[in-house]
C-alpha cells in the first residue's frame, strides 16, 4: 500500500509513504509548486523505467546472460492540436 498525503500549508508538495520509505513529489515553481521532488509524471516514468531495468536484469541473470547494466530512457510528452472543425482542441499524453 502507498499513501500520498496533502502537506499543510503547501499547495502541491504530497508526502508518499509506503510503508519502509518516504518522500516527497511536487510541481516545479513554474507549474505552481515549490520543486520539493518530482512530479507526478517523472515518479510514473521512474517506476516504469525501474521495473524495466529490474526485469532485464534478473531475466539476464536467470539465462545466464553477461548483462552487467541497463538504461532507460522515457519523456513524457502532452500534445493539443486544433480539432477538424476549429471549435476546439484534441489534447493526448504520450510516454516514448
Amino acid at each position: 500500500t502507498v499513501t500520498v498525503r496533502t502537506i499543510p500549508g503547501k499547495d502541491l508538495a504530497r508526502e508518499i509513504d509506503d510503508g519502509r520509505h518516504r518522500w516527497l513529489g511536487d510541481e516545479p515553481a513554474d507549474a505552481g509548486g515549490e520543486d520539493l521532488g518530482p512530479n507526478p509524471y517523472d515518479l510514473l516514468l521512474a517506476a516504469i523505467g525501474s521495473c524495466t531495468t529490474m526485469t532485464l536484469m534478473l531475466y539476464a541473470r536467470r539465462k545466464g546472460w553477461p548483462l552487467t547494466g541497463a538504461i532507460v530512457r522515457s519523456r513524457h510528452d502532452r500534445r493539443q492540436e486544433p480539432t477538424a472543425d476549429g471549435r476546439g482542441h484534441r489534447r493526448w499524453e504520450e510516454i516514448v
